[in-house]
C-alpha cells in the first residue's frame, strides 16, 4: 500500500507499507519515504495522492503522484528500480 506521510503539517511525502493479507497488520517500509518534495522544483512543497503499478517486464515500480508548489498543483511520475520496497 502506498500512503501519504507528513514531515510536518504542510509537507506530505509518499510512503509504503505491506501486510500479509492486504487488510491487517501493516508494516511500514524502512525505506520510507519513497517519494519526497524536491527543493526549488514544481513539487517543492508536497507530494501526495500516489497511484502505483509494478511493470514486471521492466522490473520497475511506477508511481504517479500530485505535487504542489505554493498554490499550484501538478502531476508527476517517479520510477523505483526493482520491487524490493522493504
Amino acid at each position: 500500500m502506498f500512503y501519504i506521510g507528513y514531515r510536518d503539517i504542510d509537507t506530505a511525502c509518499i510512503c509504503c507499507a505491506k501486510s500479509p493479507d492486504g487488510v491487517h497488520d501493516f508494516v511500514r517500509s524502512e525505506k520510507n519515504p519513497m517519494v519526497t518534495a524536491t527543493p526549488d522544483s514544481w513539487d517543492e512543497d508536497s507530494v501526495y495522492k500516489p497511484s502505483f503499478i509494478y511493470e514486471k517486464d521492466r522490473d520497475l515500480c511506477c508511481i504517479w503522484y500530485n505535487g504542489r508548489r505554493v498554490d499550484r498543483e501538478y502531476v508527476g511520475y517517479e520510477e523505483l528500480k526493482g520491487n524490493d520496497l522493504f
